[in-house]
């Protein structure tokens, strides 16, 4: 059997000759006994990490784990297998990619996958077939996959030959003995968080900038969410075969039967598309909620907002479930600046003539006793500051709902068993900021290796970090002589001057220089430092 390799190298390989220019420990092949990673060091998730056998990985607040875009990074907890990440709210475990800043995309890497031993209504859920074969699922819903907390997953999503739907986080067969909380899922090329199966129980998830799906939920997950903000303010950011908040599905397989029945309980969820902002909704944009192929729900005390339909009920199976079966709830949430408010497809809400409201509003608002209670269309919002609809990098938003605010009162009559925080609030967030300093709504401008922007360099070498670049670069070098310097940048064939940095040198040892490439064509340049004493220092840099 493949065992883990842990190599200490600098991440500057012939596969991987864009990658940022950290120093990595690597991660490759098979964790098969207990291991423990160190917050001191920065991990390279190269291809596929698969922890097997039993073993328990364990992850240290504070620890950074890169996704390595060459090999299609994927980190995989295999069944009777743990992870224990528990990252603080002041020092959160960053899962992100490998490529430097100003280059980084959606989609660099895959995620992480973790299977569990929860029931499912499928014939099998083999996952990640590109790493080999394993499944998950079993009949245990209170299995315990361990502990992910206080962490971000960035620029995940990608997908490989041979895999099934990607997504940055993918659940399958997690039970609910398993701790999900606080976690930050961005900038993934497909959907967010998967669930497949299982009954784990998620609380204080975001997800902003997803380009397909935020949650999908299918093949007999029968778990709970609460405190959920699920965000697409950019409406330039969409998938052409839609982009949604939450999809429901009992499974794929026509006719969509199968048990146990896809049934999750959703509360307090706030879901923003780019109509809450005023901006024009982009068609693929369709469906802050889909229930679909004879899935069963429970939606209460949430705020959905800013999509083309906010709730829609799609299929004959699934009407039936709202309509007759009274296995779809939907009671106590609040919508605003949806074209549609309800939708259903196809267009007659009672198939089978049996059904207790003739249209989807009318089930919805309260008219017939089977109808779901306290459904608010608001015409405006005071609910949220307006840093909300703001430049993420230039202000991080604020989702604390303002005192005085129109969303209507939360209720939890329905929870018999409290396994919810009956909490005072509807949406994702009351008068508590639970996302704080842990989140990042603008990894794109991050620099996670800043250690080596000041690392001393060897002898008398120029070296540039990002190299290549796109926008921002520092020149790093050691030097003893001090005074006035000057970069200039040059096209490394023509000799063409481009540009010219003036800089002042004040004390010896390890310098850095920090200048601009942006409006500079893509291709190879010199740049040369000259020193005060009249020495130079040269290094080609690519820009991208």
């Amino acid at each position: 059997m493949k065992k883990l390799l842990i190599i200490a190298a600098l991440a500057l390989g012939a596969n991987s000759t864009n990658a940022q220019t950290c120093d990595y420990v690597v991660l490759s092949g098979t964790i098969s006994s207990n291991t423990t990673l160190s917050a001191s060091n920065k991990y390279l998730i190269r291809g596929c990490v698969n922890v097997n056998n039993g073993a328990t990985l364990t992850i240290p607040a504070g620890t950074q784990l890169h996704g390595e875009k060459a090999t299609g990074g994927l980190l995989i907890i295999e069944k009777n297998a743990m992870i224990n990440a528990v990252g603080t709210s002041t020092n959160p475990i960053i899962f992100t990619s490998d490529q430097p800043v100003g280059t980084k995309a959606e989609g660099d890497w895959r995620g992480i996958a973790i299977a569990g031993n929860g029931t499912y209504n499928v014939s099998s859920i083999d996952i990640v077939k590109s790493c080999g074969t394993f499944a998950a699922g079993g009949a245990n819903n209170a299995d315990n996959s361990g502990i992910l907390r206080y962490a971000r997953i960035e620029f995940a999503g990608g997908l490989l030959s041979g895999d099934g739907t990607p997504a940055a986080l993918l659940l399958a067969g997690v039970g609910s003995g398993t701790t999900i909380d606080h976690v930050h899922v961005s900038k993934s090329i497909s959907d967010g968080i998967i669930y497949r199966g299982g009954a784990v129980q998620l609380n204080q998830i975001i997800t902003n900038d997803v380009r397909r799906r935020d949650l999908l939920v299918q093949d007999g997950y029968q778990g709970k969410m609460q405190d959920v903000l699920l965000l697409r303010n950019n409406a330039g950011i969409f998938d052409a075969a839609g982009s949604r908040g939450v999809e429901v599905a009992n499974n794929t397989v026509v006719p969509y039967t199968g048990s146990p029945i896809t049934r999750p309980v959703f509360s307090n969820f706030t879901i923003l598309g780019p109509g809450y902002c005023g901006s024009p909704i982009p068609p693929q944009m369709d469906h802050a909620v889909l229930l679909s192929k004879n899935a069963e729900a429970e939606f209460y005390n949430s705020v959905i907002a800013g999509y083309t339909n906010g709730f829609t009920i799609e299929d004959n199976s699934t009407i039936n479930n709202a309509n007759v079966n009274g296995t779809i709830l939907a009671s106590y949430n609040t919508f605003y600046a949806n074209t549609n408010t309800y939708a259903n497809n196809p267009a007659n809400f009672d198939p089978t003539g049996t059904g207790c409201a003739p249209t989807i509003i009318t089930w919805m608002d309260g008219t017939y006793p089977c109808s779901q209670i306290d459904n608010f269309e608001r015409l405006s919002l005071t609910a949220y500051a307006a840093n909300v609809c703001g430049n993420y990098c230039t202000t991080a938003p604020s989702f604390v709902l303002a005192s005085i605010n129109n969303l209507g009162s939360p209720d939890f009559s329905w929870d018999a068993g409290n396994d919810f925080n009956h909490v005072s609030y509807r949406g994702g967030m009351g008068a508590s900021d639970w996302a704080g300093s842990w989140t990042n709504f603008c990894p794109q401008n991050t620099e996670y290796c800043p250690e080596l922007l000041m690392k001393p360099t060897t002898g008398n070498s120029l070296r540039f970090v990002p190299n290549p670049a796109r926008q921002d670069v520092a020149a790093v070098f050691s030097t003893d002589i001090t005074g006035p310097a000057a970069l200039t940048i040059s096209d490394k064939v023509s000799g063409r001057l481009y540009r010219t940095v003036k800089a002042h040198i004040a004390d010896k040892g390890t310098q850095q220089i920090a200048f601009k490439v942006s409006g500079l064509a893509e291709g190879m340049y010199m740049v040369r430092l000259t020193l005060s004493d009249g020495s130079v220092l040269s290094a080609p840099l690519s820009v991208q």
